[in-house]
């Protein structure tokens, strides 16, 4: 990572108050977890070293939504079923699908 991704990252995690600790590991975690869920060899691999699927798997707002939803702790440990529901105090953030990112030169 180049020194100006890094600090944006560290901008990315000031923004929500996590670590970057904490950012890598869950995109980690999401990233194998849908690896795994479409990839026998990765799937091998989860079942030999005794790694369950993560119980988000199949919801569509997993990923970066997370960090804005109120449901963030219930959801990672299945106790909810529900979709995102975004918390009051990232309202400063209108972030859609809609929006592009434009190219910085």
């Amino acid at each position: 990572m180049d020194d100006n991704e890094h600090a944006a990252l560290k901008d990315y995690c000031s923004a929500f108050d996590v670590t970057m600790s904490e950012v890598m590991y869950e995109a980690a975690k999401m990233y194998m977890h849908k690896h795994s869920d479409k990839c026998g060899h990765i799937n091998g691999i989860f079942r030999f070293r005794k790694i369950k699927t993560d119980k988000r798997i199949a919801k569509e707002c997993w990923g970066e939504d997370c960090l804005t939803c109120t449901r963030q702790v219930e959801c990672r440990v299945g106790a909810y079923t529900g979709t995102w529901q975004k918390d009051q105090k990232y309202e400063i953030f209108t972030c859609s699908n809609s929006t592009s990112n434009e190219e910085v030169n």
